[in-house]
């Protein structure tokens, strides 16, 4: 250990830290100037390899699929069907028929409970 400290006592007086500080603020300069300009080339090649028409082509693949599925952008959204449950005693209806779902699902909890 005493020679470790002795070889990182030498390397400390040898080394200025301003002048390390120094370099150190010019290298992060630097590399962030490099990141622009890569940034920079790289839309610079995307623009150039980009077809003329793609953006419209793009939007009629998009508008085909939507058609497809019935999704008007300008327009409302197609209905969804309300009346979707299989036995019409169970579809909820305006005279209280909501009450007559809960108890036959309490009835059915409290069954499960049971047995």
């Amino acid at each position: 250990m005493g020679g470790v400290t002795e070889a990182m006592t030498r390397i400390n007086a040898a080394m200025s830290m301003p002048k390390l500080q120094k370099i150190m603020g010019e290298f992060a300069r630097e590399n962030e100037k490099a990141e622009i300009v890569q940034e920079m080339m790289g839309d610079a090649i995307d623009d150039a390899f980009e077809e003329e028409g793609q953006e419209e082509e793009e939007e009629m693949v998009v508008n085909q699929i939507l058609d497809e599925i019935g999704i008007d952008i300008g327009g409302e959204v197609p209905d969804v069907p309300t009346n979707i449950m299989n036995n019409q005693d169970e579809v909820k209806d305006n005279t209280g028929g909501e009450g007559k779902q809960v108890d036959e699902l309490e009835e059915r909890l409290n069954n499960l409970r049971r047995g």
